[in-house]
């Protein structure tokens, strides 16, 4: 099983963050709610996340960065990354976070995991 939680205001993101440890996984997506690729990409993770989140532990995180620009600059600058949209970063455990240059990369790699 896997939790999905959407950040509206900055306290949902300190929520996230003490969250780490608790799953195997964190995605993180940021998105737009305009752009028809990032729907297609929050599909393609959410199918991804209904297979394999049975065996560990996941979390889905999502933040919609036309509505919150400045909540997504807090988050790039937590972990030291350009803002990207759509954008994956990967977190484990102990909150230190994969990302890509090219994030259709961290996308692939996620998407063709397997467990």
């Amino acid at each position: 099983m896997y939790s999905v939680k959407e950040i509206i205001l900055t306290e949902d993101w300190d929520s996230v963050k003490s969250t780490f440890a608790q799953f195997h996984l964190t995605l993180i997506l940021k998105y737009s709610s305009t752009c028809a690729k990032s729907h297609t990409i929050k599909y393609e993770i959410s199918e991804w996340l209904e297979k394999y989140s049975s065996k560990v532990p996941m979390q889905l995180v999502q933040l919609d960065v036309k509505k919150r620009p400045e909540i997504s600059e807090i988050i790039s600058s937590h972990f030291s990354v350009s803002h990207a949209s759509p954008q994956l970063i990967i977190v484990n455990t102990n909150g230190t976070a994969t990302h890509f240059a090219n994030q259709y990369d961290a996308i692939d790699l996620i998407l063709t995991f397997r467990f």
